[in-house]
């Protein structure tokens, strides 16, 4: 029996960038994911980044496959994961509830944030939080 494998080939617009135009974008998405935290806003869009850094969908797109390892959305949802689990260990966000601090970090619902916190994290917020706090009392 033989068995076939599909590698996953990149779309071609991916390998088509230039190196300098998909440096410029990486500096431009960073300054607003990172610095400008950006990912806070549950309204923001891929749409609205190829606009304000006047650039195109599929450079965007292209950047956020190859250099940040996702889709926008993806790459979008790890800031938001990260923020969150930084959140939930933080002792001034203790009496604030899980569901609560992904609405804080940008997700715009409940469901989309328990979904990629577990899918980043391996485990819940909820969980994560209480292991975090077993090991911060040894």
């Amino acid at each position: 029996m033989k068995v076939f494998i599909m590698a996953h080939k990149e779309p071609d617009y991916i390998g088509k960038i230039k190196i300098e135009t998909a440096e410029r974008i990486y500096q431009q998405v960073m300054e607003e994911l990172a610095v400008k935290k950006r990912y806070t806003d549950p309204g923001l869009k891929a749409s609205q980044l190829v606009k304000e850094l006047k650039t195109n969908p599929q450079s965007l797109s292209a950047v956020m496959q190859r250099y940040m390892g996702g889709k926008f959305n993806e790459v979008v949802n790890r800031f938001r994961v990260k923020r969150a689990a930084h959140m939930l260990v933080k002792k001034q966000y203790s009496d604030v509830a899980c569901g609560d601090i992904g609405m804080m970090c940008g997700f715009s619902t409940r469901q989309s944030y328990y979904m990629a916190f577990k899918r980043e994290m391996g485990m819940s917020p909820a969980n994560y939080r209480k292991e975090k706090q077993i090991k911060n009392k040894k």
